[in-house]
């Protein structure tokens, strides 16, 4: 199971009466098979389902982001969410550690290094 289907299964979990792939489907607007291939981590949501199902789920985007990245391979599987109020950051690091967050707001990160 991906990280996107731990979040969905930590969802139905959550609720007294578990909600079925099919309510989770029919409320972020894609098929049933659609959340089974989720959670079995055989395909990934479209960048518009993430949304959706992060208001579904009731779990922050950008840990329903994290989550997806995740599974696509981008992130480590150890990367814990980003907490919301510091945004383009991820465990461990401070906003001012994140590549280019020093940088002039307009400037490309090119220029910035070229400067400093």
């Amino acid at each position: 199971m991906g990280a996107i289907g731990q979040l969905i299964q930590e969802h139905k979990d959550s609720q007294a009466y578990t909600p079925s792939s099919a309510a989770i489907a029919a409320a972020v607007g894609v098929s049933r098979s659609a959340i089974g291939e989720w959670i079995a981590g055989v395909s990934m949501p479209k960048p518009d389902h993430l949304r959706r199902l992060s208001t579904v789920i009731g779990v922050p985007y950008l840990r329903v982001l994290d989550a997806a990245l995740t599974d696509a391979g981008y992130l480590p599987k150890d990367v814990t969410s980003h907490d919301d109020s510091t945004p383009n950051t991820h465990a461990g690091e401070s906003p001012a550690s994140t590549p280019g967050a020093s940088r002039t707001p307009g400037t490309s990160p090119a220029r910035s290094r070229a400067r400093e």
